[in-house]
């Protein structure tokens, strides 16, 4: 009875899915593992095929010729695999299949030459050329075609790669089309040898279409789908560079974007700032977000990934990356897909022997300073005698003063010019190991990998280090199917001992580093140390992370053209956190021995915490075909629930460096005490997705997805998410047949709602917090956090997106994409009346614009395949930008409050007095620079100009006369780059570029024109270019002003940057003797150099805190 009920009810979803027409795609690990029932007797191919894809959605690749080839099929089996019914079908028939995801490619199992041939005249004879097709592995090709240029003669190649074509000898010349899915095409000309063979190459261009895009969730037809995506396999990633999968996309697609840091360089422990297709969201001031307010969604195999996750990732096991731009692309994540998703799929065990892939790397890092331009001894000493270091009105002083530039002046005169930048730096080699095993049935296959990365960065004692390891098993039951993935990272990541490279850059030449002993000189005047003390010290500032990842995939295949899948994930996570300095560390070198702090001396932070993640979701699906009518439908339901957790304490007092762990300390902190946070957020969503096409020409995409989170208001958990697109296979119609030169040409639309909930988990809900240090009566008591909004809600986006994508003479090819996006409801603060108690509360009340174009090009260039050469050329670009069209009283406060800091040098330090503030003002950009304008520096007094909103000048800087004088966002951003292969060799390059746009310099602010010129290492431009003569212009204020220099134009410069950001040479051996006599199957050596060069318009320092660095790698790869 139990099964009964469950059958019917099972039917009543099917008929419900049927009327919603919801698309699916894929759901299963392999298209054999399906279930049909036929009753067919002497049909055609193309019939037996059609009521197979009316039953699973499975679409077939096949020739006319083929079809005409097999006889009529008889068939009657109930609930059968198709895997055997296939094999039985065609066992006898010399033809056999190839299955990739949902599709089925039938190929000949012996060359069978087409019966659309030529027929040679009678008694006119024939030649056969014949041989094998191969990967650059040296693996068979199986199922590519092998045409007869300007004939309708062709076959395709047999399981292991061989074919055999005939061909009349009155045809003339002969030449030889070979092509396949996913690889380059290859002509090859007939020069009297019967044996010709093949070697393909994937195919190296950025925009091939791909057969199907992955969303995550489901598979679509790349063909039919209407959304703005990009799709790059693993040999296209790695291309563009072997460091991380995040700066492969940023060197191949412009619309993602890690935003540089002047600050730190090539730090391997900072996880980058990214974001899609510009800024949408107010930046994070008050640390209210969980990650970076823009940037996007990560998934990987389906699940939720952070951004740390996708960084740490081994490159290896990456099958394809594919990023989701518009909304009928991502709107199917609803209300975490606003700022755009990138989905990463991982390879999956295949049926056969065992094979063990390796792949290692030695890794160089190499510090870059060509951005420095400091002063050595003998012009740092002029320096300061133009600043007047060494005069005073007094005469006691000024002796002492004259003997000071003495003694200096006599180091000088020696020889020393100390290098104080090398000191903490060094030639980082790392390297990296992964191990790829798998193999298996067709009902049971696994799969093992371990990998270990470890990075050096290029300050000593900086590195970082991730050992992985994933067990995959697959397996295949009649109509069930699982699949199990369990994995394990460990990360250790260390910063330097030696602190800020700015302690280094900032140190005068003039200064001797060592004794004459050799040991190191501690002090250089009464408060200057030696930073590289602190390096030789026991000292720990380091975070690790231990995570445990089940994922768990299962499916049913209920009824005909009906299956149930249902997916589980887990994610565990540990990290950890400790800082310790002790007594002896030059911070505390100013301490008396009879000061009350002498005993609490050195300082020890540890933190904890542990995160936990689940999700699950069921999902129903169903595929129907009338005529030329093609639907696929999808319904599913999710939940997601994710727990996080910190605590952190300080103590101190740790007299040596050997009592590195936190219990010697002597107590707490004065006026600290253990902190913590934690958090918890539910969510759960319904998906219902469809798409339909007409004869492949006219396509239709439309998504909904009703979310509910316990981040928002009692009022508003609910958010409904939606899109629409459309496209139009131009060159599917009848008028498009006679365009020879375009292959391919496809028209697309779409609109829709996404959303954005990347916040804090309490922001809509009274916060309380307990009073522990007081009681009243001996009650304890609660103070109020936080005022609750039970109508706070999700920012909401509105993507609108045009493109096309068009290939023309089979070798050039273009996707274009014009874009808007209109942010509503951003979250900000609202002000309220000093009686509430509150300063402010959340509200959604700004709003942003932004838009933008993107152009991706390739072209081929040429393709010979009896050399394996080929050349192919691409280029893209990018244009973007944003504005507030609404905003908060609260950010409006935001921009009084920080011009009235601007006015006050009391209560504001230099470096935020000099720095230009991030204002919010209705129609601006949110990238805008905001600074008074200049008229330069007045030749006869030295001081500055300023222009006033009124137009009239002054010599007093004011925040009310701030005008927009720049933006940092580029007007053009994107890249050029070639691959060219010959003979094994593989060879490519990438440029990424910028034009267009400003920045506020700030190495003219800080080492030049407010340098402290007295105490450290200034820019040589100090020396000739700031004002010393009346009457003579100069760029900067005299040398002896001490001035703060507030935000001005002066300093707002337009930049231009050309950077080589990859270059890859790589060798493939599979071909010689002593591989092939070898266990291996597949042999390569790799070299690739990333960030070999920066071309830049402005003269401004990189890597303040962490240097800049070029990145070498020396790989190999092998298969057995």
């Amino acid at each position: 009875m139990r099964f009964l009920f469950l059958k019917t009810s099972i039917k009543k979803l099917v008929w419900l899915v049927g009327l919603l027409l919801v698309p699916f795609m894929g759901y299963a690990d392999d298209a054999r593992d399906k279930i049909v029932t036929l009753q067919l007797d002497g049909v055609t191919l193309k019939r037996f095929f059609d009521e197979i894809h009316s039953q699973t959605g499975v679409d077939f690749i096949y020739t006319p010729q083929q079809a005409r080839y097999v006889e009529p099929i008889t068939v009657n089996v109930t609930n059968a695999d198709l895997g055997h019914v296939l094999d039985n079908v065609f066992r006898g028939k010399g033809l056999e299949y190839t299955v990739e995801g949902n599709i089925i490619t039938l190929r000949y199992r012996r060359s069978v030459e087409k019966n659309t041939a030529p027929v040679a005249a009678k008694g006119e004879s024939k030649i056969t050329i014949s041989g094998f097709v191969e990967d650059t592995s040296g693996e068979p090709v199986a199922g590519a075609a092998v045409w007869v240029k300007n004939t309708k003669i062709g076959v395709m190649t047999a399981s292991d790669g061989r074919y055999s074509v005939s061909v009349p000898i009155s045809q003339g010349p002969i030449e030889l089309r070979f092509t396949c899915i996913g690889m380059e095409p290859v002509d090859v000309k007939y020069r009297g040898k019967d044996q010709i063979n093949v070697k393909m190459s994937p195919s190296t261009n950025t925009l091939q279409t791909t057969e199907v895009v992955a969303t995550g969730m489901f598979v679509r037809k790349a063909e039919s789908f209407t959304g703005s995506v990009s799709t790059f396999n693993q040999d296209q990633l790695k291309r563009m560079g072997t460091q991380n999968v995040l700066s492969s996309l940023k060197n191949i697609d412009p619309s993602f974007v890690i935003n540089e840091s002047v600050d730190f360089g090539s730090d391997p422990n900072r996880m980058p700032d990214i974001q899609m297709r510009g800024q949408n969201n107010i930046p994070d001031l008050k640390g209210e977000y969980q990650t970076a307010p823009n940037q996007p969604l990560f998934i990987l195999d389906g699940f939720e990934a952070t951004v740390e996750k996708v960084y740490d990732l081994d490159m290896n096991l990456v099958k394809s990356v594919t990023l989701l731009k518009d909304a009928a692309a991502k709107a199917i994540y609803g209300s975490k897909a606003a700022n755009g998703v990138v989905v990463i799929e991982t390879i999956q065990p295949e049926a056969g022997r065992l094979r063990i892939a390796y792949t290692g790397a030695v890794d160089v890092t190499v510090p870059d300073l060509t951005s420095y331009n400091l002063t050595n001894a003998s012009e740092k000493l002029q320096a300061e005698v133009l600043a007047g270091k060494y005069t005073s009105g007094n005469a006691y002083e000024q002796a002492r003063l004259t003997q000071e530039y003495n003694e200096l002046y006599r180091e000088v005169a020696r020889g020393v010019d100390s290098y104080w930048m090398s000191q903490p730096l060094r030639t980082g080699i790392g390297n990296k190991h992964s191990v790829y095993i798998d193999g298996g049935s067709e009902d049971m296959r696994y799969a093992v990998s371990l990998g270990y990365n470890h990075i050096a960065g290029v300050m000593k004692g900086s590195d970082r280090k991730t050992i992985s390891g994933s067990v995959t098993l697959s397996y295949r039951y009649k109509t069930l199917s699982f699949r199990n993935q369990l994995s394990i990272d460990n990360n250790n990541a260390k910063n330097s001992p030696y602190g800020s490279f700015s302690n280094y850059s900032k140190m005068n030449p003039y200064w001797r580093i060592y004794n004459t002993d050799g040991s190191l000189i501690k002090q250089y005047g009464s408060d200057i140390y030696n930073p590289l003390l602190n390096a030789d010290l026991n000292s720990k500032d380091q975070t690790g992370y231990t995570t445990i990842t089940e994922n768990f995939y299962g499916e049913w295949e209920a009824f005909k053209n009906f299956r149930i899948r249902a997916r589980f994930g887990l994610t565990t996570q540990k990290n950890s956190s400790d800082i310790f300095k002790p007594a002896s560390h030059t911070d505390y070198a100013s301490i008396s021995v009879n000061s009350d702090d002498y005993l609490l001396r050195g300082e020890y932070t540890k933190a904890q915490g542990a995160q936990m993640s689940l999700s699950a979701d069921i999902g129903a699906a169903y595929a129907i075909e009338v005529n030329k009518h093609l639907l696929y439908t999808n319904l599913s339901w999710t939940i997601e629930e994710a727990n996080s957790e910190t605590t952190s304490n300080t103590a101190v007092g740790f007299p040596s460096d050997r009592m590195d762990f936190i219990s010697f300390g002597n107590g707490y902190k004065v006026g600290s005490k253990p902190t913590g946070s934690e958090s918890t957020t539910r969510s759960a969503g319904l998906v219902l997705s469809a798409n339909y096409s007409y004869d492949n020409r006219y396509l239709a995409d439309l998504s909904y997805r009703l979310n509910g989170s316990s981040q928002f208001g009692a009022e508003e958990r609910w958010g409904n998410f939606w899109s629409v697109g459309i496209g139009w296979n131009l060159h599917k119609e009848r008028f498009m047949q006679a365009v020879d030169f375009i292959d391919y040409c496809k028209l697309r639309a779409s609109l829709g709602y996404t959303g954005s909930q990347n916040f804090n988990s309490y922001q809509a809900i009274s916060t309380y917090n307990y009073i522990t240090d007081r009681t009243y009566n001996g009650d304890m008591g609660a103070i109020l956090m936080g005022i609750a909004n039970d109508n706070l809600k999700w920012q909401q986006q509105y993507d609108r997106n045009i493109g096309l994508d068009l290939s023309m003479i089979n070798k050039i090819s273009l996707r274009a994409d014009l874009y808007w996006a209109t942010t509503t409801n951003l979250l900000s603060d609202v002000t309220l009346p000093p009686s509430v108690g509150f300063s402010t509360y959340k509200e959604n009340l700004g709003e942003t614009i932004n838009k933008g174009v993107e152009v991706n090009i390739n072209y081929r260039v040429f393709n010979y395949s009896q050399t394996r050469t080929s050349l192919n050329i691409f280029a893209s670009l990018a244009h973007n930008i944003n504005k507030i069209s609404k905003i908060s009283n609260a950010l409006k406060k935001v921009n009084e409050e920080q011009d009235a800091s601007k006015e006050s040098s009391s209560t504001t330090t230099e470096d935020d007095l000099r720095t230009p503030s991030i204002r919010f003002e209705e129609g601006q950009s949110l990238t805008a620079i905001w600074a008074v304008r200049s008229a330069g520096i007045d030749p006869v007094t030295g001081r500055e100009i300023y222009i006033k909103k009124d137009g009239t000048t002054t010599f007093d800087w004011s925040a009310a006369d701030q005008v927009v004088c720049g933006d940092t966002q580029p007007k053009v951003n994107g890249n050029i780059g070639a691959n060219f292969s010959t003979y094994g060799f593989d060879f490519s390059f990438t440029f990424t570029y910028r034009l267009g746009g400003q920045t506020y310099n700030s190495t003219l602010v800080e080492k030049i024109e407010n340098a402290d010129v007295k105490n450290w290492n200034v820019d040589k431009r100090v020396l000739t270019d700031r004002w010393n003569t009346p009457g003579v212009p100069a760029k900067y204020k005299s040398i002896t002003d001490q001035s703060v220099t507030k935000p001005t134009s002066r300093f707002v410069e337009d930049i231009n940057e050309l950077m080589l950001s990859s270059v890859m040479l790589s060798y493939d051996f599979s071909n010689m003797k002593w591989v092939k006599r070898s266990p291996m199957e597949y042999f390569k050596i790799t070299f690739n150099m990333s960030d070999v060069f920066w071309l830049s318009s402005v003269k401004k320092e990189q890597g303040l805190d962490y240097p800049r660095a070029h990145a070498f790698s020396f790989g190999i790869q092998a298969r057995f």
